[in-house]
């Protein structure tokens, strides 16, 4: 049976995520800066993604899909071939920027891309499955990720970069979904005009927030994305100051890809369970994130490892859930547009993540980044549990419609 061209996609970028997440830090670390300089330039990262977003979403819409995936992975091409001769901040803060502005061409339009090709009553179990592929991808890549840097860390970002021009290549001979004739002359499609863009942009902003359910995720998108990113960003200098080596880092993101392996795996049999009360699932999960932080603060060693390792994996468990639901409830002439602005929800919580979390760690240490991650959840287990009303269920004809027609 032919693997769909989105799978292997999803495995080259998991491959990839699997080989440069466990290091890069540990390498900026390594060339020199502090975690006040790895701080800026995560929050740099962050600012430029959060300006991207939303204008790649719209270009997203007129261009179709296929030039926003093939702009995005030509500028990651770039950017993992100028990481590895980092030498200095300044160096460091351009390749910050092509990342940022490779990843916000890719986001929005990867799921748009999936939703298009896919029925809607298999897409939460289609992003199950590609997060699936996405994770072996990661496992594969993590379990090699030191070896390589240990003899190089050029060598490395080179082989990242190597991935991407592969994934380049996919692209090209992909299938994507056609517009019909009509959707392709209708008003909603933006022209590249500044004015046309803005308001195309204004209209996918009042559909998501009009939306009920649309506007719980993005509650829920922002208070994690700041958990989560503070969590990634400190961690790994964390377990360099105790003497962590880098296999054993790379160690740390191999257990934290098998969980989700086996929650997505676990998601994928409870499917139809998922989609009649997505985000009280995503809340579950959540609950977990908060036990899994009071882990990190009361124990140490091993089991502080693998709490978080298990941290790590909890982001990858229920960001297919919340793409599903938003992907499903987007009309298709915006829908690459809303899913850019959930995405951008998520940069703007990454972007206070870096400023909230790099004073905390400076003055506190690191393990505030747990304390204050386990407050900063109760937002999105609140919104995940809250009582759902008439209009909450996702629907593809829904979004488009005004919004006393959305109960």
């Amino acid at each position: 049976m032919r693997v769909p061209a989105y799978h292997v996609v999803g495995a080259l970028r998991g491959l990839s995520l699997g080989l440069f997440s466990p290091l890069w830090v540990a390498y900026l670390y390594s060339r020199g800066m502090d975690l006040i300089s790895i701080g800026l330039l995560g929050t740099l990262f962050e600012a430029v993604k959060f300006i991207f977003e939303v204008p790649t979403g719209a270009l997203a819409d007129h261009w179709g899909d296929r030039r926003s995936l093939l702009t995005g992975t030509a500028l990651m091409v770039l950017t993992w071939v100028g990481f590895g001769f980092i030498q200095g901040f300044g160096l460091a803060c351009v390749v910050m920027v092509t990342w940022a502005a490779g990843e916000a061409f890719m986001s929005g339009a990867y799921e748009s891309w999936i939703s298009g090709l896919v029925p809607e009553e298999r897409l939460t179990r289609t992003f199950l499955d590609n997060s699936r592929i996405n994770v072996i991808a990661l496992v594969l890549g993590a379990a090699g990720s030191g070896w390589i840097y240990q003899r190089s860390p050029t060598l490395l970002f080179l082989v990242i970069a190597a991935l991407f021009a592969v994934q380049l290549g996919v692209l090209l001979g992909a299938r994507f979904a056609s517009r019909s004739p009509e959707l392709a002359h209708a008003p909603e499609k933006p022209s590249l005009g500044l004015r046309s863009m803005m308001a195309h942009a204004r209209a996918s902003a009042s559909d998501l927030l009009r939306w009920r359910l649309g506007g719980r995720v993005a509650i829920m998108t922002l208070f994690a994305a700041m958990v989560f990113d503070g969590i990634a960003r400190f961690y790994q200098p964390a377990l360099v100051d105790r003497g962590t080596s880098p296999q054993a880092m790379g160690g740390v993101m191999f257990a934290a890809a098998l969980v989700v392996l086996l929650f997505l795996t676990l998601g994928a049999r409870l499917t139809a369970r998922i989609d009649r009360a997505p985000l009280a699932a995503v809340a579950v999960v959540d609950l977990g994130v908060v036990a899994l932080c009071a882990a990190v603060v009361l124990s140490s060693g091993a089991p502080a490892l693998m709490a978080i390792a298990l941290l790590l994996a909890m982001e990858d468990v229920r960001d297919p859930i919340l793409k599903s639901v938003i992907a499903r409830g987007a009309p298709q002439a915006r829908r690459a547009t809303i899913l850019s602005l959930v995405s951008g929800i998520g940069a703007a919580g990454e972007i206070l993540a870096g400023v909230i979390f790099g004073l905390l760690v400076s003055r506190l240490g690191e393990g505030s980044v747990f304390v204050v991650g386990a407050a900063l959840m109760l937002p999105t287990i609140i919104a995940g549990l809250v009582r759902r009303a008439a209009g909450d269920e996702p629907s593809a004809a829904g979004l488009g419609s005004s919004p006393q027609e959305k109960g």
